[in-house]
């Protein structure tokens, strides 16, 4: 069964001849009714001459009144019509856009825009002005959604990327049809699609992955993500810069989920973080790997309580002490020093949260009371703590870049 959906207005011809051309089973005429405040008829008056014209039935016609200026209630109206269980059930639905007021119009296309099933035509021929089309040279074009419907898609599906949820642009972009649109339109999403694969890659610490992904497209992104693809090649690099890189980026990955409201994630990472700083140190420093120290890399008479056959392990607050103990004037020591007693106030909400030992959600504020003690007082001890153990001839990048929350690299259109 095809079903015509019209809307009338002022002129009957273009009505008539879309009913002449389509030849539907069934036609939904939304038209408005005599106006309350002017007593003047509406254009369901022009009915029974469209009928007469047309040769069409009017016991197959249905007819949805709409107010002729009310868009939302438009909208809401002709959706109405499409699924009711006459449209669910027709295999054909096109939706002539033609005649009514410019509400009226203007709605029946956005209904069709949200209703796949839907195509959309319009009647119109040679004009000899702006105004009205030249009587008898009417005839029905049909429109394609295929671009306006990828243009809105594809802009939502990128929204997810301003917090850094990057995985869910994939699962937006991934299914989209790519039906009709021109080579610019399919680079555009060809690109979206890639970079947000990257980023959410290197956002589950698949450096390498990521990397492999934005070298192919360097020329493009070079400019805005310079800064990153260095940053991905330290992380990926075998040398000294590995172990800190790795660091500062696990800090960028808590960050991102704290913008997501995922605190108790956010500070599990921080935790880990915190964790691994000392570790780093007491290993580059003083060959001590936390989860095996050896009773001779103590300090004599050094506090520390040891089961018989079992290895000496330190967790985050011990090798921070015992860091700061054989290093007390290093940067990171001397951190440790001025700053461990806040720090303590800070890991009980890690131990009450749910990814720890209680069941105490971490708040925002809690999150933030952290984020706020580590951007101002530790990260620039890991820059310092860089600089002393290789020198300030040999830097690394140590202000971090985050990942971006923002596509701006869409193709220009062509002219």
């Amino acid at each position: 069964m095809k079903i015509l959906y019209l809307t009338l207005g002022g002129t009957s011809p273009p009505i008539v001849r879309a009913l002449r051309e389509e030849q539907p089973d069934r036609a939904v005429f939304f038209c408005t009714d005599r106006d309350l405040a002017t007593g003047v008829n509406g254009s369901r008056s022009q009915l029974p001459e469209i009928y007469a014209a047309s040769g069409f039935n009017a016991a197959r016609a249905e007819i949805v009144l709409v107010p002729p200026d009310n868009l939302g209630e438009c909208v809401r109206l002709m959706l109405n019509a499409f699924s009711s269980p006459m449209g669910r059930e027709s295999l054909l639905q096109i939706a002539d856009y033609t005649g009514g007021t410019k509400t009226m119009a203007s709605a029946l296309v956005l209904a069709a825009f949200t209703s796949p099933r839907v195509s959309l035509r319009v009647t119109t021929g040679i004009r000899h002005d702006l105004t009205v089309v030249q009587d008898r040279s009417e005839r029905g074009f049909y429109m394609s959604l295929d671009r306006l419907a990828f243009q809105s898609g594809f802009q939502a599906a990128l929204l997810p990327w301003r917090r850094f949820a990057y995985a869910e642009s994939v699962r937006l972009l991934a299914p989209m049809s790519l039906s009709g649109l021109d080579d610019h339109a399919r680079a555009n999403h060809s690109r979206a699609l890639e970079l947000s694969r990257a980023f959410a890659a290197w956002d589950d610490f698949q450096h390498d992955h990521a990397h492999e992904i934005l070298s192919a497209f360097r020329a493009v992104v070079g400019q805005e993500l310079s800064r990153h693809l260095a940053a991905l090649q330290s992380l990926r690099a075998r040398g000294w810069s590995q172990t800190p890189a790795r660091i500062l980026d696990l800090w960028r990955n808590a960050e991102r989920c704290a913008a997501q409201g995922r605190y108790d994630d956010a500070l599990a990472r921080g935790y880990r973080f915190l964790e691994w700083i000392a570790q780093w140190l007491l290993e580059e420093h003083f060959k001590i790997l936390t989860a095996d120290v050896k009773p001779d890399q103590l300090p004599p008479d050094y506090p520390v309580s040891v089961q018989a056959g079992k290895k000496i392990q330190f967790g985050l607050q011990e090798s921070w002490k015992l860091l700061a103990h054989l290093a007390p004037s290093s940067p990171a020591g001397h951190w440790f020093q001025q700053s461990h007693k806040l720090l303590l106030d800070h890991l009980v909400h890690r131990n009450q949260s749910i990814l720890a030992h209680g069941f105490q959600p971490v708040t925002a504020a809690q999150w933030q009371s952290l984020a706020d003690l580590i951007a101002s007082r530790l990260l620039p001890v890991i820059v310092a703590e860089c600089e002393r153990l290789r020198g300030s001839d040999r830097p690394m990048m140590t202000d971090w870049p985050q990942l971006p929350d923002q596509f701006i690299w869409q193709l220009a259109a062509s002219q």
